[in-house]
């Protein structure tokens, strides 16, 4: 796949959501394809030069894994009020505290990683830049693609989703967005004793997860919200189609 390097890892993470969503239990070409897309996305990302997209990838199978083996740890981590307080929370650990800098086994396993000091310390004069302009103007942000970052460093951006997002819509758009996420999860668990694609839900908190330090909560994070609140109307025809084929039986 061709294109920027963060939008290939991006639907690379997108291809191994889908094949994660077909799997079933003992489905044993389904594991070998989930694991042979999973080295394969990997070396990709790494050739790209993203570490972003090889954390993402491993977080969404660490969430699989976690999905597979605990069913009630799963369906609590579908509920969308569990998944905006990760968006909510992880963030403001993030921006709120020192913890990654401060963290000497985080920080130089990034900056080995990433070949420069850009991922960790390089970002913080963005943060700020993008902090002060938002206290400035926090309810209705400045308008999509606000480059406050670039205008003051000749480079960069707001490095973050959340920050971004805020910066751009204001903390009226941020609700907007968050609203989002709880309605299209909300109807999705509506359904069919609360089920939700392991797939789906995997990607979103992977692209959660990511947006820590990159903006990617665009389009494709978009399309799987959707995929999200039209789960209710599949798993509805797949039972309806169950309970003919039962009752012709």
């Amino acid at each position: 796949m061709l294109g920027n390097k963060f939008m290939v890892s991006y639907f690379h993470m997108a291809l191994l959501a889908l094949i994660i969503g077909d799997y079933k239990k003992k489905s044993n070409v389904t594991i070998f394809k989930i694991i042979l897309l999973s080295i394969y996305s990997v070396m990709i990302c790494r050739i790209a030069d993203t570490t972003t997209g090889v954390l993402g990838i491993i977080f969404m199978l660490f969430f699989w894994f976690v999905a597979n083996q605990k069913p009630n740890i799963y369906k609590l981590l579908s509920n969308p009020i569990v998944i905006i307080s990760f968006f909510v929370g992880s963030n403001a650990i993030f921006l709120l505290s020192n913890i990654i800098i401060n963290n000497s086994v985080i920080s130089n396993f990034l900056l080995e990683h990433s070949h420069t000091d850009t991922l960790l310390s390089g970002r913080l004069p963005m943060y700020k830049i993008v902090m002060n302009a938002i206290s400035t103007n926090w309810v209705w942000g400045y308008g999509i693609n606000y480059d406050i970052v670039q205008a003051t460093l000749s480079f960069g951006n707001a490095q973050n989703g959340l920050l971004k997002m805020i910066l751009d819509y204001g903390v009226v758009g941020t609700v907007a967005f968050i609203m989002i996420i709880f309605f299209a999860f909300k109807k999705s668990r509506g359904s069919c004793q609360g089920r939700v694609n392991v797939g789906i839900i995997s990607f979103i908190y992977g692209m959660l997860f990511c947006s820590l330090v990159e903006i990617n909560l665009d389009a494709l994070f978009f399309l799987f919200l959707a995929l999200a609140a039209g789960n209710q109307k599949i798993m509805q025809g797949e039972m309806a189609g169950a309970n003919i084929i039962a009752y012709k039986i």
